[in-house]
């Protein structure tokens, strides 16, 4: 989502996702955190932000100003998805990650994780990219994640509709 300077496309973006966690949980803070090159990180707050009776969602964006033309937007430079159990925040359930310019992996697609799948709970599944609302969508229609409030789906989809948009990625 574009701004007329590096402040407001932060905020453009930020605010969506803010507002789309919110769903989740109204009382939900988001970390930030802005690195010497530019790069920001936009995420979740230790332990995560509880998604639905037996899970918590922790994340983590790291974003990039770029201009286009006029104007400024974020851009993704990696993310990290991750559904953990609440009673063993270390028991991952599912993970999408996206890392291409990981120093530790040879992987650079987007790709998920399903450890319970203990076969292949190290192999990297490809996905193509995804979104942190598509996530979010994932919990509401499939896992019986309970929204915040009444118009939570509706504004998740808004929120993702609007990022398609302005993404650069398809």
């Amino acid at each position: 989502m574009p701004g007329r300077d590096q402040k407001e496309a932060w905020r453009a973006f930020k605010d969506p996702i803010s507002r789309a966690v919110g769903c989740l949980d109204m009382s939900a803070r988001l970390v930030e955190r802005r690195f010497e090159n530019g790069v920001m990180l936009l995420g979740s707050s230790s332990p995560g932000i509880k998604f639905g009776d037996a899970l918590m969602l922790v994340f983590s964006l790291q974003l990039e100003p770029v201009k286009d033309a006029d104007q400024w937007r974020m851009t993704t430079r990696r993310y990290d998805f991750t559904l953990v159990s609440r009673t063993r925040s270390t028991e991952v359930v599912f993970g999408w990650h996206w890392h291409p310019a990981s120093k530790r992996s040879r992987i650079t697609y987007p790709h998920v994780h399903v450890p319970s799948a203990s076969a292949f709970k190290t192999r990297h599944i490809p996905t193509g990219r995804v979104a942190l609302e598509d996530v979010i969508l994932f919990g509401f229609d499939d896992l019986g994640v309970l929204p915040a409030h009444q118009d939570a789906r509706r504004i998740v989809a808004e929120v993702r509709d609007k990022h398609r948009q302005y993404r650069s990625w398809h």
